[in-house]
């Protein structure tokens, strides 16, 4: 059986191991409409923090994971420039 809690405190120690200073929530019980079908999906929230400019800024991106039997997968991101990014392997492990 998987340990979901403990799954997602991984992928987030990954994100932090990339770089220590992201700050990353962890969201759960969204719905996603997908054309009428709605998902339910959960969602890491990631502030990375930069500078530019001489300007503290944040990029903002979202992965947005599908909970399988098998854990989480993820499915899409949305990126800084707010594109939806499609994870094509993700998708093909939920058909």
């Amino acid at each position: 059986m998987v340990d979901y809690k403990k799954e997602i405190e991984k992928m987030i120690s990954d994100l932090k191991n990339e770089n220590p200073n992201r700050e990353i929530d962890f969201k759960e019980d969204y719905i996603l409409d997908v054309n009428g079908t709605k998902i339910e999906v959960s969602i890491l929230d990631i502030k990375e923090p930069m500078e530019k400019d001489d300007e503290k800024t944040n990029i903002n991106k979202m992965q947005i994971l599908f909970k399988t039997k098998d854990g989480y997968v993820l499915i899409a991101e949305v990126t800084e420039d707010n594109e939806i990014m499609i994870d094509a392997e993700g998708i093909k492990k939920q058909v």
